[in-house]
């Protein structure tokens, strides 16, 4: 059984505004208004703060569970409140993935953005143990949530999710498509520095140095580096030097020289295998020694 108390003429006292929201939310539910519980869901939303718990209560979350009018915006606050409780919106997405027919396309959106917020959440380790892998939901399954257009930006999130799931299953056909579709979207947008950067990582994670050798180029070409980029780009370039010419490998190291000896030093000496390059090494001793 669920008890709800109001304190007659203390309640506007003693009660933040989000205080107000929960037991309304509460009060909502139990009374089956939904409408009034979408409206106390939609005002937490934009809640400077509140107690996230309340999602979890008993009552609260089986409304969740049962009515689908209800399932866009809770899946809205799941996205803010997700952390240690990915169990239970699991459970809640799972249930509703197989229940297409009764959701609104705005639901299903929010689940697809809540699958993604879970799946970067779950896959964060490289290898991912097997009873958490467990856990997630296959991507084949959540795809069972139909919409017709998806915005790209979304279908990077779920992409970005997919890949690492198929990356923990060592099932490369659909790691390409899902990589694809990553490569694609960024191919044509002009990324600042740091962007660039997070996005070299992501293809030298996947083993496309070919890439990351050709949008670090353009960069260096164009006067856009700092020593971070250099440098990935410089160790890239130095393991797989079959993606660029000498020349231009060279034109690399006298720019790291330049812009900190000291680190392009010491980390020639830790990756001495360089040194059978003779004009790399001849660098290095009028340099470094």
């Amino acid at each position: 059984s669920v008890a709800i108390i109001h304190y007659a003429d203390r309640l506007a006292e003693n009660c933040s505004k989000e205080q107000v929201l929960e037991l309304n939310l509460r009060t909502a539910i139990l009374n089956k208004d939904f409408n009034l519980a979408n409206r106390a869901l939609f005002e937490l939303y934009d809640a400077e703060f509140f107690n996230g718990k309340v999602l979890f209560e008993e009552s609260v979350f089986n409304a969740f569970m049962e009515e689908a009018e209800l399932v866009q915006n809770a899946a809205a606050l799941f996205s803010k409140f997700y952390e240690n409780k990915e169990f239970d919106i699991t459970k809640f997405i799972h249930h509703w993935i197989f229940r297409p027919e009764a959701l609104s396309n705005d639901a299903k959106f929010n689940l697809f953005n809540l699958y993604s917020f879970i799946g970067q959440y779950f896959l964060n380790e490289w290898d991912v143990p097997s009873k958490r892998l467990a856990k997630m939901i296959h991507p084949k399954n959540i795809k069972k949530l139909e919409i017709r257009e998806l915005p790209n930006e979304l279908l990077l999130n779920l992409n970005l999710t997919f890949i690492k799931y198929y990356g923990q299953t060592n099932d490369g056909l659909n790691i390409n498509e899902s990589f694809d579709f990553i490569s694609s979207y960024f191919k044509n947008k002009n990324l600042d520095l740091e962007n660039t950067i997070d996005l070299v990582l992501f293809y030298n994670r996947w083993s496309r140095y070919d890439l990351t050798n050709d949008i670090l180029w353009d960069k260096y070409e164009s006067g856009e580096i700092n020593e971070k980029s250099l440098f990935i780009h410089l160790k890239t370039t130095s393991h797989y030097p079959e993606y660029k010419k000498e020349d231009d490998i060279l034109s690399l190291h006298k720019k790291a020289l330049q812009l900190n000896q000291k680190k392009w030093c010491k980390w020639i000496q830790e990756e001495y295998q360089i040194l059978k390059n003779f004009k790399i090494k001849t660098m290095y001793c009028n340099a470094c020694l």
